[in-house]
């Protein structure tokens, strides 16, 4: 599988024979929680250092999460979804971010919209922000979706929905297909030692923070085994497009 390079969550690799195996594991829905900040865009969708702010507007009218709740369920079921500038898609042979570095925007490449499928989508709204009459400029969503679908496009799309602009600021995958977080090996292999923020989310500093082990490795390969055997052995239940 892959990830957005500042995302973090699940990533499933094939080790050895499972390699070839690997798109049969991976049926089934995605899974995200993406941090939403309004006010600004970027030309990568997200926080990105090399994107540049490419639009700002104003979210002063944005002062209730009744209002964002609103408008989150146009978002679900089958939708049309233009893809990021910034993505691995193709066009005349060429990867679309290699155009973006180049300044090219969607609509200099008229970007084709595609349908994806938003099988659930919702906001996490903190209690101690239910009365808060203030502006809301940082919110977060979570998401199950199917193959294909890029979150900083669906955030981009519910900046417009509010009548402003909005840009991912974070973005982890807490599920793909039958793999979750617990099936994980988090970047410390001492689990007392992981730090998580208010949110949920795991903190970590890539560089000092990884201490795997040929036996962690081998620990965490051996868990993701059994639970592919387990739910071959019986339906898990999996939404696939081949099954609808």
């Amino acid at each position: 599988g892959t990830l957005d390079p500042l995302a973090t969550g699940v990533l499933v690799c094939g080790v050895g024979s499972g390699t070839k195996n690997l798109q049969k594991y991976l049926v089934g829905s995605k899974s995200y929680r993406a941090e939403i900040t309004l006010g600004y865009q970027t030309s990568t969708l997200d926080a990105d250092v090399k994107g540049e702010i490419v639009e700002e507007k104003s979210y002063d009218h944005v002062t209730s999460y009744e209002l964002i709740e609103k408008v989150l369920p146009d978002f679900t079921g089958n939708i049309q979804q233009i893809p990021p500038v910034f993505s691995a898609l193709k066009r005349d042979g060429k990867r679309l971010y290699e155009l973006g570095r180049k300044g090219q925007t969607a609509e200099d490449l008229k970007i084709e919209p595609r349908e994806v499928t938003i099988y659930d989508l919702k906001l996490i709204q903190k209690e101690d922000d239910k009365e808060s009459t203030k502006p809301i400029q940082t919110f977060c969503i979570e998401v199950e979706c199917g193959g294909g679908t890029y979150i900083r496009s669906l955030v981009r799309d519910i900046g417009i929905a509010l009548g402003t602009v909005a840009t991912m600021t974070q973005l982890e995958r807490t599920k793909q297909g039958q793999f979750f977080l617990d099936h994980c090996l988090p970047y410390s292999s001492t689990v007392e030692e992981v730090k998580h923020d208010e949110e949920g989310r795991i903190i970590f500093d890539k560089r000092k923070d990884c201490d795997w082990t040929v036996s962690t490795i081998n620990e965490a390969i051996r868990d993701c085994r059994e639970n592919i055997l387990q739910n071959n052995n019986d339906d898990d239940g999996l939404r696939s497009s081949n099954k609808e």
